[in-house]
């Protein structure tokens, strides 16, 4: 349970020293991309997260089985470290891309996946397999493949 705390913990802290960086530095150059690669709200979102997210995800899904045949060992913990890691990565690039409208979907799952890995520290899971953490467990994993499948169809287009 430490060590997926500590991993969602130190994630978070990365993401807000960017965050602060990002805001503080004075590169005018820098802001006037973002704004016309995620103009088009429905539809395409133009900026083509797709293409250098997939392999991430994907990345990040090998292996799960394995991995988590006991939902509480160190190994399934890392396991879905490593997803909600890479999920926390997705939504800071799609924001960075002020893209949060053209990635509803992606927006929604990886809130699935965040809020689950959530539940799998605060039930302690890590250190037993508490009623729950089976199907914790199982919302992160999916994550892998569910914000891949998310991710292109947001890239297609069309709401619903």
């Amino acid at each position: 349970m430490l060590r997926l705390m500590r991993t969602v913990l130190g994630v978070w802290a990365v993401a807000a020293a960017a965050v602060l960086v990002a805001g503080c530095s004075g590169g005018g150059e820098d802001v006037d991309p973002g704004p016309s690669r995620s103009s088009s709200p429905s539809g395409s979102a133009g900026s083509g997260l797709a293409a250098e997210w997939e392999p991430k995800l994907r990345k990040a899904a090998d292996g799960g089985t394995r991995a988590c045949a006991d939902v509480a060992s160190d190994g399934c913990a890392q396991y879905l470290g490593g997803i909600t890691e890479t999920a926390y990565d997705l939504r800071d690039a799609i924001v960075e891309a002020g893209a949060e409208d053209a990635y509803p979907r992606t927006m929604a799952e990886i809130e699935k996946v965040t809020t689950a890995a959530d539940s799998y520290v605060e039930d302690g899971c890590e250190e037993a397999a508490e009623p729950g953490c089976s199907g914790h467990a199982a919302l992160v994993r999916s994550g892998g493949s569910g914000l891949r499948l998310m991710l292109a169809a947001d890239e297609a287009g069309g709401q619903g």
